[in-house]
Order: structure tokens, then sequence, then C-alpha cells
């Protein structure tokens, strides 16, 4: 289950909403999770693809029409979240609360991998709602690749996009793991041959630096290039 507080202070949620992948709906886990938020908040989830938001939108208008407020705080939970729905969800605050203060909060836990991450197939390539980009025309073309464990994945990508300049980066997380380097070795063939400059280290715990940074590698090109943001993990990075 994935969840989304409403206008919350100390603590005390008004309200849970809990979104429910359709196609992951029985392994243990997820059972144990849809028990936690029925015995601790008596929500069930509402189930829905992980391609689809309209749902999410529904959801969400629901709660305003029976509010009217001036100012909304969300607390979004968005570890086990598709980024079609999480930027679904910022996606509308920016058009559905045009005159409502708001803030939001976004959570997340870390994942626990195993050794053996199965390859994914990138069967269609699209860009998330809301973040689609204009219709201008430049000569040359930028990809900023976010690395995550799908070295396969992300090497397909870049040869459909058939960029001009690319740029990676990867997460760093200060922690026992190794993860940073084993993106790296994952997705060596991209950095060594691929990237056109050193490979950038974003810090895992902080929304804000990823941002900061990013910005910083896209000005230059802003006006020169078509850029393409391609970030196959992790979430922080990503949102």
């Amino acid at each position: 289950g994935i969840g989304i507080a409403f206008w919350y202070n100390n603590g005390n949620l008004k309200e849970i909403i809990v979104f429910g992948f359709e196609d992951v709906a029985y392994p243990t886990q997820r059972k144990l999770n849809d028990k936690f938020y029925y015995d601790n908040f008596n929500v069930k989830p509402i189930i829905l693809n992980s391609s689809d938001d309209s749902l999410i939108y529904k959801e969400l208008n629901r709660v305003i029409e029976n509010t009217k407020k001036d100012s909304y705080h969300f607390l979004i939970d968005y570890s086990s979240m598709s980024r079609i729905w999480y930027s679904g969800v910022i996606n509308w605050v920016l058009h559905a609360l045009t005159s409502q203060i708001v803030t939001i909060d976004c959570v997340y836990s870390r994942g626990i991998y195993n050794n053996y991450i199965p390859p994914i197939v990138i069967d269609d390539i699209h860009a998330i709602p809301g973040c689609e980009g204009g219709a201008i025309k430049y000569g040359s073309s930028l990809a900023i690749f976010g690395l995550g464990f799908y070295g396969l994945a992300a090497l397909c990508v870049l040869d459909r996009l058939e960029a001009d300049i690319v740029f990676a980066f990867v997460s760093t997380t200060n922690s026992k793991d190794n993860y940073d380097e084993k993106v790296k070795d994952i997705n060596k063939e991209l950095i060594q041959h691929h990237a056109t400059q050193s490979i950038l280290e974003i810090p895992i715990g902080s929304v804000e630096k990823s941002y900061q940074y990013l910005t910083e590698l896209i000005a230059p090109h802003r006006n020169k290039s078509k850029i393409t943001l391609v970030p196959m993990g992790p979430k922080p990075q990503v949102l």
C-alpha cells in the first residue's frame, strides 16, 4: 500500500488515502501492508494500474470538495509509488490548488536489494505527464541519466535517444552496502564509452541538493540543446 495523508499536525492525520497496485496484489508482503493500513487507520487500498493516475485525481478532488480549506499540508509516502502516481499528485497540486497555500512532505524508505536483480525490458519510452517539455527544436541533444541497477535498460534508452551529449549521475548513500560502487560497475559501459564528463555524485538523502546539482548541470545547455532527463533510479533523484 502507498499512502497520502492530508493536513496533519503533530502526527494528527485528518484523512488517509492508500493506493495499491492491481498487478502486485497477492504476495504475502502486500497482504501484510494492506492489513497494516486497515488495522491502524481503517483504510483499504484503492486499486489501480501503476500507469494510471485517474483515480488519484478523483480521490484528491473528492477531499478538496469536502473540505474547502485555505491551506493544505500533504504527507506522501512515495516509497513504492510509480513515478506516474507521485508526479500525478504534484501536477494536481499545481493545477487544482492555485489559490491555496500548499505544503508537501515526501517521505521515502530505502529498499533492500537482492544480489541478483533481473533485467527489465524497454517496450516504449514515454514522457512523464506534466514533464513533456516544449516544442522548440535545437541542433543538438543532451541526455542525462540517473543510473540504477538496470545497466542494459539504460543503454537501450540511450540507443533510442541518439543523444549528442551524455551526462550521468549516481546517488551516494554513505552506507556499508557500497550502493554507488555497485551502480557504477553495472553501468560501466555507459560511463566509460558514452558519458562525456566525469560521473556526478548526488547524495540520496537530499532532494534539495539533487535539484541544485542537476540544475547547475543543465543550466549551460538550456538554450542550446534538447534536454532529456532519464532517471533510472533511485527515487529521491527521480522525484
